[in-house]
């Protein structure tokens, strides 16, 4: 077993469930496996995972429970449930309360859950950061003054552009949205950008097709133009093999299928300015310990 592979724990009560993910994922990633709750923690305490992936539906704990009873004792692993559709409601009410980070459903399609697999890894790798950067910076100057310097959260609405060439999206976008964000719209990639230059955006969102350059052009432009900004690609499940292609190569933070839903894209939403947020606390935590370690 190659010990360099990202490190994940599947859990699922069906053997064949298993040995049918071992096969699509042992060549990309180190699997290790269980059939229960309790075998699954048992193997936690003796082995490094950054991934618990788990089926909702098992005996004597369903999935959320096994993930809410290891999010105090491993924060930093990445939690993701495999369910069906008709758990999707419980599911979205776990996401929403902090209990979990990801979930498919089935059947599921590989390709889509190694994307699914690479995002909750990459949050792993975030928060790790953001942990080991924040006891640095305690030990240096204390729990009160690191609080008061880094852990304010600011009083601003975060900001989102949401692009789309029709004016039933941008509106149903704005009905939804609109109280809990600060909404800029653009309905082409020319004009996305010149928002982009001339206000602060957290989050970009928006379509594949758009007039003038494709939603992969666009976010690829403003990767350059504003990196901290966080990227969704909205695409129909035809269009999935660009969103594979465009995350491969670092373009897309976040796809969400069409048509979406409120709740399902809000998750998706909370998710990536999450990830913005602690981007900008690591950013300025390694400002603040340069400074300390400059010469005098």
């Amino acid at each position: 077993m190659d010990s360099a592979k990202t490190p994940i724990l599947y859990v699922d009560d069906e053997p064949s469930n298993l040995r049918l993910f071992e096969r699509y994922f042992e060549r990309d990633y180190r699997i290790f496996t269980a059939r229960s709750a309790d075998e699954a923690r048992q193997l936690l305490r003796s082995q490094e995972v950054h991934l618990v992936i788990t089926d909702q539906r098992m005996p004597g704990m369903t999935g959320v429970e096994l993930l809410e009873a290891i999010r105090d004792e491993y924060p930093d692993i990445a939690r993701m449930i495999v369910t069906a559709y008709s758990d999707v409601r419980v599911v979205i009410q776990a996401i929403n309360a902090g209990r979990l980070d990801h979930y498919v459903t089935r059947p599921w399609d590989p390709d889509e859950v190694r994307i699914a697999i690479d995002r909750a890894v990459e949050g792993y790798a975030l928060r790790r950061r953001h942990r080991q950067l924040t006891e640095r910076f305690m030990a240096r100057v204390g729990k009160d003054v690191a609080e008061s310097m880094v852990w304010s959260r600011s009083t601003r609405l975060p900001t989102i552009l949401f692009v789309d060439n029709d004016d039933d999206h941008i509106r149903l976008f704005k009905e939804a949205f609109g109280r809990e964000y600060t909404i800029y719209t653009a309905i082409s990639g020319p004009e996305a950008l010149g928002v982009l230059q001339s206000r602060e955006i957290h989050l970009l969102i928006t379509g594949q097709r758009l007039p003038g350059m494709t939603g992969v052009e666009l976010l690829e432009k403003a990767l350059e133009e504003s990196p901290q900004t966080q990227r969704i690609l909205l695409v129909a499940y035809l269009e999935f093999n660009v969103v594979v292609q465009a995350i491969n190569v670092g373009r897309v933070d976040q796809f969400a299928l069409k048509p979406w839903k409120p709740e399902e894209l809000r998750l998706t939403i909370v998710g990536a300015l999450d990830a913005h947020e602690l981007h900008q606390r690591n950013a300025r935590l390694v400002e603040e310990l340069e400074r300390l370690d400059a010469p005098a």
